[in-house]
């Protein structure tokens, strides 16, 4: 049987791996995850030297960088990061079995002692033998407990480890994934998601629609009330809005006071009344700071509207949705546009 140390070794790699892509803002997917692995595990020497190049160099590790890391020095080898990473957790599932067995066996010979007890107890013929034999069975009781304890303690270590190690990558991944501010997902979350559902959306030939929201006169409002204030609105409008959608729909911060939200499996007209219920909840709500107990008065939200069209890229529709929203712009603000309401979209 392996030592607990040996056996915990990937644990280790992986917690040291997790704060190394926290602080570069890289996502937990599989392929990042085993590209930082091995890195820590520190078994691919070219992989070592190219990402410390980068680091040195003060590179942003965007997903064309990760990619290509993966696709260099992961993807194809027979001793990969992910191989490494199966054979820690086949070692891990081992330990736990052949301490289960164990403890069947330990179990087994216990019940051969008692049997033993049972036999011999018939045929004592003296308090002396009785004596020995209840002192023998005394002490092989108590090495069962220990066994039992020892086989119990080892687990719990186990548990905990794993559990640290999930909460770390929780923790991770919501950090990676997340607008800090408006906690709802970030910009690169976005992008990577919305290609997951286009693609879903067209191979099962299901509808997909995107809405771009920008909150009007943004910049007058942080200018007359600060940037502090500014920062409750975005809380605020991202709250109302995340209100609106739920399931399979991914509401982002798009960027400034812009917002995004991809609905797949949903047809262009139902988009189109959800933003429009959207528009009116935010701009019916009276705002007030409390801690200033001052009237803010109220604000409007413009949104754009666009449909996938299931062969095109992601860049085409995030395009079209923008000009339906610069449309509402143009138009007044405080209104939805559909990417049917124009014809320099198509």
């Amino acid at each position: 049987m392996k030592s607990q140390g040996e056996l915990t070794q990937a644990i280790h790699y992986l917690k040291l791996a997790l704060p190394e892509m926290s602080k570069r803002n890289i996502p937990t997917t599989p392929q990042n995850y085993a590209v930082w692995y091995e890195y820590i595990a520190g078994n691919n020497g070219a992989l070592r030297k190219e990402i410390d190049s980068l680091i040195k160099k003060g590179a942003d590790f965007s997903g064309k960088i990760n990619s290509s890391l993966y696709q260099k020095h992961i993807e194809g080898n027979s001793l990969s990061a992910v191989d490494s990473i199966r054979t820690e957790v086949r070692k891990i599932i081992n330990d736990l079995l052949q301490q289960f067995s164990s403890s069947s066996d330990g179990l087994a010979g216990y019940g051969e002692v008692l049997e033993r007890f049972s036999e011999n107890i018939e045929s004592a013929d003296d308090v002396d033998s009785i004596r020995f034999l209840v002192t023998e069975l005394v002490n092989q009781t108590k090495e069962q407990e220990q066994r039992t304890r020892d086989m119990q303690s080892s687990l719990q270590k186990m548990a905990e480890e794993i559990q640290s190690l999930k909460g770390e990558v929780e923790k991770l991944n919501m950090t990676a994934t997340t607008d800090g501010l408006t906690k709802v997902a970030n910009r690169r979350f976005f992008d990577d998601e919305l290609i997951n559902a286009c693609t879903h959306c067209h191979r099962n030939h299901l509808p997909l629609s995107l809405l771009i929201l920008d909150i009007d006169h943004f910049k007058n409002f942080n200018d007359e009330h600060g940037h502090l204030t500014g920062d409750k609105v975005l809380k605020f409008v991202a709250t109302i809005i995340k209100k609106h959608f739920k399931g399979k729909d991914t509401v982002a911060r798009f960027g400034g006071e812009e917002f995004a939200v991809i609905l797949p499996e949903t047809e262009y007209d139902d988009a189109l009344i959800i933003a429009e219920k959207v528009r009116q909840r935010i701009a019916k709500q009276n705002l007030t700071d409390s801690q200033d107990n001052k009237t803010l008065g109220s604000i409007t939200i413009s949104i754009g509207v666009a449909r996938f069209r299931g062969t095109e890229s992601t860049d085409n529709l995030v395009h079209r949705a923008d000009e339906c929203l610069y449309a509402a712009k143009r138009q007044g603000r405080n209104q939805v546009i559909g990417e049917k309401s124009i014809s320099t979209v198509f």
